[in-house]
């Protein structure tokens, strides 16, 4: 981890741990970042959670087909902390500003990061949705249905135009 947090923060000075003994990830939707950082760091003390059952067994199916054995959970961020647990690293993206009340949820989750532990945290802004706003007018101006085969077959029309819009899709 320390390669890896020098890497994204090569002018912070702090004391680069040696490894992780336990690892949160919050909102794991439907198992992508849990994954990627099992592979990383290892998945034997992670926790990834996330309120929704259907991208919790989602995410446990593509984890056992790739074989990463991660702990998945349905979990409340709010009601993480009566679990008595602590972690030395918590990743929670795209997750904390759907909240009611974001602060709540910042205040929940460092109160399980250890001292010396660090918080991986990605909001999204207006200015980075811009993209998907227009790709989504885009859709309804064509009168394109929420199909599973319907943003397919646009998704595929956007690649081949050429369309710099097409961006949004890598």
């Amino acid at each position: 981890i320390g390669n890896f947090l020098g890497g994204k923060f090569p002018f912070a000075q702090f004391e680069r741990p040696t490894g992780l003994r336990d690892v949160l990830i919050a909102g794991c939707g439907t198992g992508q970042r849990s994954i990627a950082m099992a592979r990383r760091f290892g998945a034997s003390h992670m926790l990834a959670v996330d309120l929704s059952l259907a991208s919790l067994g989602y995410a446990r199916r593509k984890s056992e087909e790739l074989g990463v054995s991660i702990a998945y959970a349905q979990a409340d961020i709010l009601e993480l902390g009566t679990t008595g647990r602590q972690f030395d690293l918590i990743e929670s993206l795209g997750v904390l500003h759907h909240l009611a009340d974001p602060w709540a949820g910042w205040d929940a989750l460092l109160s399980l990061l250890r001292p010396g532990g660090f918080m991986l945290l990605g909001l999204y802004s207006e200015a980075a949705r811009r993209p998907v706003v227009a790709a989504r007018a885009r859709i309804a101006e064509r009168g394109i249905g929420d199909g599973a085969e319907d943003i397919r077959s646009f998704r595929q029309d956007l690649i081949q135009s050429g369309d710099p819009q097409a961006s949004i899709l890598e």
